[in-house]
Parts: structure tokens; sequence; C-alpha cells
């Protein structure tokens, strides 16, 4: 029993909600956001320009600048030339949808809450777009993709926001390069995804034997051109066969489809020609930040899965270029240190000087606008970075298999939904051929600590919302693969 006269009592819990306030209010004051390394006060927040430029589909090793044997790249690695190149740059998702999400949010799958093509990016997470328009950016993009169409929610945040479909390089640029040339006075943020390099690989026809029969083709290796009999998405019936969508006459030779695939990549970057030169032409490079950089590879039968993605976390499906120049940035740095594509905002805001710091109660409730990713500023200055390491996972798309992998430094551990490890050391094993699991038990026990959720093959529970597909984005979806 409470024998505190009612006054007394009063007094006390009047001091207490006072002092509760006093904690709370000095706690909102902390900078319990992660510090950016550049400008961090209002007036040193740069008016720069953000152009980002997205390819589907494309993978590292099949540019120049990246090591390839063919010439497929020359303007990228021109540009590359002139800016930082980051080595081992990993998608967190193999498929476009999210991650697409997973780059404009900064954040891993499991919290931007897109698990697979088809599902609808919620209005309530925060894109980097969101994030440059209330900071009085005009805000435009010029995409292609059905699964980036409006109503997909990454038109959030967008002042103009066009969708190609499956238009080619060529045509997506002469809008880009249009609207750029009648906005180039005012301050903007300009998205561009290309789709060239994903399947079917049909290049325009004056490109498509450029590779085939050079000094790096191989005729000799076949695949299958038809899947094994059985129904679902599932690998038994996936894995060995050349997909139907990527058909071409019935040809069975490999090369011949890494050919067409490499042409695609070559007529893309001629096409982009245009957007450097117009980029120069205006004087844009000196008051601009210029990303490229992709949404996932593609496999090219490693592991025999066929010209295809999603599957699999393997370094086809997931090592992706990611390419970076600013004003007064490094010119030809190239830096080796494993990275991840949610780094590319907190990034973006570091060389603009925005220092975002998250509210302390959002930090500990919220996930709708948390920036999970980390600033690439300090590897650019030649600084450390804590927990360098990066995780990727596979959609929610497959009947019987899902996949997370983290990679930290040469090491890259996979945890399968059917309970098997691997292991492998990159450095000495690029292909990833040869499972160390077994021989280092402590190594699989600290990677798996850093793996976010444990994968599950069965269905998760449905999405906020689906994207709305009209018929043309369904026939569409089928000539990518995405639809049976």
């Amino acid at each position: 029993m409470n024998n505190m006269p009612a006054n007394q009592t009063m007094f006390t819990k009047n001091r207490f909600f006072m002092l509760l306030l006093l904690i709370l209010a000095a706690l909102s004051a902390m900078p319990f956001g992660r510090p950016m390394s550049g400008a961090q006060e209002q007036g040193n927040i740069k008016d720069y320009n953000v152009i980002l430029l997205t390819i589907d589909a494309l993978r590292a090793d099949h540019l120049g600048c990246y090591g390839y044997k063919r010439n497929t790249s020359p303007n990228i690695d021109k540009f590359a030339a002139n800016g930082v190149l980051f080595e081992n740059t990993v998608a967190q998702i193999p498929k476009t949808g999210p991650s697409v999400s997973s780059i404009m949010t900064s954040q891993y799958m499991q919290s931007a809450g897109v698990y697979r093509n088809g599902e609808k990016l919620s209005r309530k997470k925060k894109t980097i777009a969101e994030r440059l328009f209330d900071r009085s950016y005009f805000t435009a993009a010029f995409l292609t993709n059905a699964n980036l169409i409006y109503g997909s929610g990454h038109e959030q945040g967008f002042v103009l926001f066009n969708n190609y479909h499956t238009a080619p390089a060529e045509k997506v640029l002469e809008g880009a390069v249009d609207w750029l040339e009648g906005n180039r006075f005012k301050k903007f943020f300009l998205w561009i995804h290309l789709l060239d390099p994903h399947g079917p690989y049909t290049p325009p026809k004056k490109y498509r034997s450029m590779f085939v029969d050079d000094p790096f083709y191989n005729g000799t290796k076949t695949a299958a051109t038809e899947y094994k009999t059985g129904s679902g998405n599932n690998s038994e019936y996936i894995l060995g066969a050349i997909p139907k969508y990527q058909l071409i006459n019935g040809i069975n030779k490999v090369d011949y489809y890494i050919a067409q695939y490499d042409s695609e990549i070559f007529y893309m970057d001629e096409a982009l020609r245009s957007l450097f030169e117009t980029i120069e032409n205006l004087g844009l490079q000196k008051n601009s930040i210029i990303i490229i950089g992709a949404d996932h590879g593609e496999s090219m039968g490693e592991h025999d899965y066929y010209f295809e993605h999603g599957m699999f976390v393997y370094q086809g499906n997931v090592n992706i270029p990611l390419i970076i120049k600013y004003p007064g940035g490094p010119q030809g740095k190239r830096i080796p240190q494993i990275v991840q594509n949610i780094d590319i905002v907190p990034t973006l805001l570091d060389v603009l000087g925005i220092n975002e710091r998250e509210k302390w109660w959002k930090k500990i409730f919220s996930r709708q606008d948390r920036i999970e990713g980390k600033s690439l500023m300090p590897l650019i200055k030649g600084e450390t970075r804590e927990e360098n390491f990066a995780v990727s996972e596979t959609p929610y798309e497959y009947d019987d298999h899902k996949s997370v992998m983290v990679q930290k430094g040469s090491w890259k551990f996979i945890m399968n939904s059917d309970k098997t490890d691997e292991l492998y050391n990159l450095a000495e094993d690029p292909d990833e051929k040869n499972n160390q699991a077994e021989k280092h038990p402590e190594l699989v026990k600290e990677l798996r600590g850093h793996i976010r959720g444990i994968p599950k093959a069965a269905k998760r529970k449905g999405p906020e919302e689906n994207i709305q597909f009209g018929e043309k984005e369904k026939e569409e979806l089928k000539a990518l693969g995405y639809l049976q």
C-alpha cells in the first residue's frame, strides 16, 4: 500500500517525467548515425548533379577495364581511367527488382522488403531520389525493364519517370541526352537503366558476328537446348540447358552465346559515347557525380547454369562493375577491397556533404529509411574501413533452392537451404570449384555469423503489394525469361 501523500506522489511523478524528457532530448542530439567522412556541415554541402547509370545483367569481368580479353567496352574503359574503379563489388540480389530496390534504398533485401521480381517497393521506404528531391534536386529517370515500370515503387521521388521497356541503349540514351541538354542549368539527379546485356542476346545485326570465330572463340563446347522434363521453378529442371528464351536458331554452342553477350556490351558501350560526349560538351563533368554500376551479373555456364541469373550467388551472378567519378576526385584509381551496391547511396551523400543522421528512435524502432550501406569515401581516400565484408542472397523465386553468401577478403562462404555449406578461396579458386568448407570449420563459423537471416526454400509471406503488370508488360517479361 502506498502511504505517500497525493501531492508528493504527483511531484515525484512529474520529476520523473521531467528527467526522462531531459534524457530523451540529450539522446536526440547525439550523433547516433554513422558520420560521413566528407564535408558534414550545412555550409559545405555541394550542389553537384548526380548521374547514376545502372546496367542490367552486366558482369564485371566482361569489361576491358576489369581485364577482359575482348575489346568490349572502350568508352567505359576511358571513363574508368578518369575515375575510381572498385575491383570487387557485390550485388545484394541477382535479380533486377530486388537488387534495384537495395541500390536505391541502401538496404539489404530483408530490410528493403522486395524479395522477388513482381513485388512493389513500399512507399514507406525512402529512395535516393526522394532524399535528393527533398533537397531541391530535379529528378528524372530513363529506364528499361518492365520490373521498373511506373507503379513498381521505383518511381518514388522522381519528377520525370520514363520506362522504354525493352528499347535498345541508343533509344534510351537519345531521350536522356535530349533531357540533359534542356536541363543542364538545373541541379538534377538523373538515373539511367540500360537492358542490353540482358537476354535474349540480340544485338543489332552488324554486331552479331564481330566476336564469332575470333581468337578467343571456342566452338567445341555445347549445352542442351531443352530443359529436362518437369515443371516448376526447380534447379533439377533448369540446370544444364540453355533457357528457351535465349535460344537462337537452335544453336547449342556455348561460345556463340557468350560472343552475342559480348556484342550486346560492345553495342551498348558504343551508344554510351553520346552520353559521355554530351556530359563533356555541356561541361557537366565539372559539377557532377557520375556512377556506373549494375544490378547483377549473368552466368555463362559456370556450375552448369547457362545464360541466366538469380538461382545462385556465384561470382558470375553477383560480381559487378562499380566506377565513380566526381569533381576533384582521383583519376585512374583502383580499389581492391570488397564493397557492395548498398554503398552507393551513402557514398553519394558523403560526396555531396549531406549527413543524414538517423534519429535515435528510428535507429531503434524503424527500418523504413535506415541506410545500411557505408560510404566508400574512406577507401577512396586511402583509409581503412571497418567490417569489410559483403552479403548477397538469392531471391525467393525458386521451389527448391535458396542461398545466402558472405565474402570477406578472399574467402567466400555460401549457406544453402539444403543445409550444405560452401567455402571458396577466390584468390586461388576464382571459378569456385574447390569447396573447402570441411577443411576450415572455424572460418565457416565466423563467416556464418555475418549472414543476415537463415535461408529458406519455403515460400515467404506475400509482399505488401505486387506490381500490376499490363498485357504488354507480361509479354515483355516472357521475352526476358521472367515469366513462362
